[in-house]
Parts: structure tokens; sequence; C-alpha cells
């Protein structure tokens, strides 16, 4: 049996079968070395195991009892996952399955935002592909938070397998013949009207859901997270504080946001829609979503027509269109001046969304350390004068 220590974890490296046969050895051998690292983390890699009995299950109840604590068991075949399934060694300890390799050479790009690109693969399948460095305990939070919303009635498309392109990893879906809001209106024109008051329903109905406490993390403490960045690295104490008093002016509710709601992450089969991208879905206001949605419209508007095909999938003059028939059914209203004053409000905020922006410049190639300063000078002076304004309206929502 081969282990390793990396960095203060001790991996042990299981092979081939583990029998009655063998399983007095390969007891012997891990508790020898489990016992010469004292104090270090445990992980088991599966990698090169294709059969365990109950014999070799009694070693790792064993392992648990050492330790003390529940540790992870990796690279995990199908069939010896499913050993683990049957006898319930899933609920106690942290069972990996291994990660399947897949390329996506040639493949259709269908999507494509701050933290990865969707590809197709066939008529029936899409991978997410995510940015490299978002880890594999990554892709799984967003499937469990798109469970969590599926079982409370949002449609969203639930990822079957994970499996890794090149260094980066992604979550596989199967959607037939869907291709993204954005590129159904772009081919067709004419169902603008359609799918943009689908798509208001849809944002509506996200944020009518109610989520049980605990659920899913609040979209303010992500905001707070990034305005500390920001102070860290960009503003003064004093800016960073007039931000974090509009956070603090925004009613909490426990009702669902998407956190970056637009056609290029919604997708059409059969005239339905369904959420793809839940990896920045949070509880809370609504506002933070109202935002969000906005200002990506508003920088596609100043000319950023790259944005608007690439992430939204849309053609520019196309925007406004969706734009009009998605307010009217999330605002549940025609009236001109109920739509005047949300885009008043939006607009108010826009500043403050914007500079929010820059706490992803590590992840967002369009973030150059050139626009971060344009976004600064042009954004600062207005949040300074205009942060009462804001505080005042947000205590409305």
């Amino acid at each position: 049996m081969k282990a390793e220590v990396i960095d203060n974890t001790l991996i042990l490296y299981l092979e081939g079968r583990i029998d009655t046969a063998n399983s007095p050895q390969v007891e012997k051998e891990v508790m020898e070395v489990v016992a010469e690292n004292p104090g270090k983390e445990l992980v088991v890699d599966a990698g090169e195991l294709n059969f365990i009995s109950s014999s070799g299950l009694r070693i790792l109840m064993k392992l648990i009892k050492e330790t003390g604590k529940k540790f992870t068991v990796r690279n995990v075949s199908t069939e010896v996952y499913e050993i683990f399934e049957v006898t319930g060694f899933t609920e106690m300890l942290d069972i990996r399955k291994a990660v399947r390799q897949l390329s996506v050479e040639g493949c259709e790009i269908i999507g494509r935002g701050s933290f990865g690109i969707v590809y197709r693969i066939d008529p029936e399948t899409i991978v997410k592909v995510y940015r490299e460095g978002v880890s594999l305990e990554q892709l799984q939070e967003e499937k469990r938070y798109a469970t969590a919303a599926f079982v409370h009635g949002i449609p969203t498309a639930i990822a079957y397998d994970t499996v890794q392109v090149g260094s980066c990893y992604g979550n596989v879906y199967e959607l037939l013949n869907a291709v993204t809001v954005g590129k159904a209106v772009t081919a067709d024109p004419s169902r603008a009207e359609e799918l943009g008051r689908k798509m208001g329903r849809l944002f509506l109905q996200v944020h009518e859901t109610e989520m049980e406490p605990g659920v899913l993390p609040k979209i303010s403490d992500k905001f707070r997270a990034r305005i500390d960045y920001l102070e860290q690295n960009h503003l003064s104490h004093e800016d960073a504080e007039l931000m974090r008093r509009v956070v603090d002016a925004i009613p909490e509710t426990n009702t669902l946001v998407h956190g970056d709601f637009h056609e290029g992450n919604v997708m059409v089969q059969d005239g339905e829609l369904l959420l793809i991208d839940l990896d920045s879905v949070c509880v809370g206001n609504p506002i933070y979503d109202f935002m969000s949605n906005y200002g990506l419209r508003k920088i596609c508007a100043n000319g950023n027509h790259k944005i608007a095909r690439l992430s939204l999938n849309l053609e520019p003059e196309l925007i406004p269109v969706l734009d009009k028939y998605e307010r009217q059914e999330f605002l549940g209203s025609e009236d001109p001046a109920v739509l005047e004053e949300y885009v008043n409000t939006m607009e108010l905020f826009f500043p403050f969304r914007h500079l929010l922006l820059i706490a992803l410049e590590q992840s967002n190639r369009n973030l150059t350390p050139e626009a971060v300063e344009k976004i600064k000078a042009a954004d600062l002076p207005v949040l300074r004068k205009n942060y009462q304004l804001m505080i005042d309206r947000a205590g409305q929502w």
C-alpha cells in the first residue's frame, strides 16, 4: 500500500481487491502508517480500488474510530461506490466518485460568463465548464443549491454528472435540443414578447419562493465580503463604509435571488424555461437581482456589444425589446410611470453595483487594471453624492 503526506494531509492509496484473504495485511499496513502520522488529516484515495468486502469495510470503520471524525474517500469507481452506498458508508464517510475526463474540442459554445463556458456536447447534453481554480467542492455546492431550488418548484436543470475538462471541472446536464433564451430570440426575433414575458414570470417566481433558514447563503453576506475586498485593495475605509451602509439599509428576506439572472443563463426547451446557472443563488431581497440584471444591460447598452453577444447571447438591439416585456411581467404593470420609477431606482443603485464588480477582478478577464480605474473614477463620485438617497430608497423594498 502506498501512502504520502501533502500539506499536513495523510493520503492512503488503496488498490486492487480488499477481501478476507488480504484484509489483515492491509489493516496492519494502514494502521502502522496512521500511527506514524498522528494529528494529520486523513484522505483515502480509491482510484485503483476494484472491490472491497465487509472485511475491508471494517478497516475503514476502525479508521473512523482511530481518527474520531469523518474523513474523505475519493476517486471511487461506480462499482465500489455502490458497495459503500448499500452498506451505509456514504452516510459515515465523505465518499466522492471518480471524475471522468471529457473533451470539448470542436463543441459549440452556447453560453459564456464570468465563471465558465457552456458547451453543447451532443443534441441531448450540455456541460458547464468552470474557470480554472474552481474546486470540485464548489461544483457540488452548486448542485446542492440547484436541488434546493428545484424542490421548491423552480424549473431548474439538475446536473447528473461532474467531469474534468483539462485542468477544469464541469457539470453535465441533459437538455434535449435546448438553447439559451438569448440564442432563441436572436435566431427568431418574433419570439421576443413570448420569451420576454416568460423570463419576467420566472424572475417573479424566483423572488416569491421562500426558503427555509440556513439552506442557502445570504446574498447580503456575499456583498459585505466583496466590500471588505474592495476596502483591502481599492477603496478608502470611508468609501467602503458608505457601501456597507447601503447594504445595511436593504431589508433582509429569506426568498430566492438568482444572483445572475439573464438570457444567457436560462435555457428554453420545448417552450419551457430552465435555469442552468445557480452557482450564485442565495436568499435575500429581490433588489439585489434587479441591480445585477439592470447593471449588465446598461453595460451592454453603453456600447459593450461583445458582452451582449457572449453573456446574454443577444444582439444589442434586442435587449430593450426583451426588457420591455420582462419588466412588465415581474413588476406586474404596463403603466409607464411604474416602469420609469423602476429604471430611475436602478440608475440610482448602478454605481454601487458597478463598483462591486471590481471584487471579481481575479476571475473576470474584462476587469483589467485600466477598466478598474475607469469604474472607480466614474462611480465613486456618484456614490458619495447619492449614498443617502440609496439608503432611503433601499428601506422601501
